[in-house]
């Protein structure tokens, strides 16, 4: 449930408001909380443990994958003029 509907919301999110650092660790606390909601874990389970289950990777991460994609898309355009403005 959350791969297939929260996922692509949150990657679409992030590439489109900037968030500070610590509006990033609020959300990845959020993430957490949800996740262990999901597979009926207790609070007190490790976060790590219950992400590794859904292989899902951190906020920060996600931005940065982006990130390199974006780039990425740029690099290989043959007539790209932002490709032809950075060399």
């Amino acid at each position: 449930m959350y791969k297939v509907y929260a996922r692509f919301r949150i990657k679409y999110g992030l590439e489109t408001v900037h968030l500070s650092q610590k509006e990033i660790r609020l959300f990845e606390i959020y993430k957490a909380q949800v996740v262990r909601q999901l597979q009926y874990l207790p609070d007190r389970c490790a976060t790590a443990a219950a992400s590794v289950k859904y292989g899902l990777t951190p906020i920060p991460s996600i931005k940065e994958i982006n990130e390199l994609k974006k780039f990425g898309y740029i690099i290989r355009e043959n007539d790209s003029t932002k490709k032809t403005i950075g060399a």
